[in-house]
């Protein structure tokens, strides 16, 4: 928890442990958004552990993003329930032109 000078508490921005999906200004190797749990944070970004769809788990690399590069970000705290990452990324990647209309509705369901 932060203070600042008028006394107020504010919580943080984004903490290790949190769940992201992270829309990127530019695609990389094809994908717009990328989702994972946060390791680290610093000035020049942030660390994650990629999701595996499969087992749907935190279980992948880990990624480093800069913060330069990313343009939005969904974040999942641990007082949240219910996420679901998977339309996120496919909305983003589909708004990004890197899926298909069918691809995308079919991640709606």
């Amino acid at each position: 928890m932060i203070t600042n000078d008028t006394k107020r508490t504010t919580s943080a921005v984004i903490e290790a442990g949190w769940g992201v999906a992270i829309i990127l200004r530019q695609p990389i190797n094809g994908l717009a958004c990328y989702v994972g749990e946060v390791q680290a944070t610093d000035e020049r970004g942030l660390r994650v552990t990629l999701i595996d769809w499969i087992s749907g788990t935190f279980t992948g690399m880990d990624w480093c993003f800069g913060w330069a590069d990313i343009a939005a970000m969904e974040v999942c705290t641990d007082q949240h329930s219910g996420w679901d990452p998977g339309k996120t990324q496919a909305k983003a990647n589909y708004h990004a032109g890197m899926t298909t209309r069918e691809e995308y509705e079919g991640s709606r369901s």
